[in-house]
């Protein structure tokens, strides 16, 4: 199928925030390739979207939390030149993680992904970032580390 809108990349796409952005961006002419830690609820995920859409979908398992992971991910995007999209969101709940683990997902793998995928969207002229963000952004949080 041609694809004019290139592939949306979406990390914590196994939560259901994630799913619904791959779904819709799906439905909207994107390939996708969806970034999580559950490879197989990733599947899942992928088989539906392709039968809804019949958009392409690649699944990576990788939590974007450990270093490793993380790399192996910038490495990946780097050489990718069909991605026109970026959607970071953090897979999860945030008040359950310790604050190395939230400052890791919330604020280095998006700067990094970003990173990544920089210079390609420059060359092109186009690309976009979308970073989500939960709602507990919105109201002031007594006594929490971070959020």
């Amino acid at each position: 199928m041609l694809n004019a809108k290139g592939t949306a990349v979406i990390t914590g796409a196994a939560s259901r925030i994630g799913a619904d952005f791959a779904e819709r961006l799906a439905r909207q002419g994107y390939d996708v390739m969806l970034i999580a830690r559950n490879r197989e609820h990733l599947l899942q995920i992928a088989a539906r979207i392709t039968d809804q859409s019949g958009r392409s979908v690649e699944v990576l398992a990788a939590d974007l939390a450990l270093p490793m992971d993380l790399e192996r991910v910038v490495a990946l995007l780097r050489l990718d030149a069909s991605i026109t999209l970026l959607v970071n969101h953090i897979d999860g709940e945030p008040a359950r993680l310790d604050s190395p683990t939230l400052i890791a997902l919330g604020v280095l793998a998006p700067a990094r992904l970003a990173d990544a995928l920089a210079p390609g969207f420059a060359a092109r002229g186009a690309g976009s970032v979308i970073n989500a963000a939960s709602v507990t952004a919105l109201s002031p949080c007594p006594f929490s580390r971070l959020h």
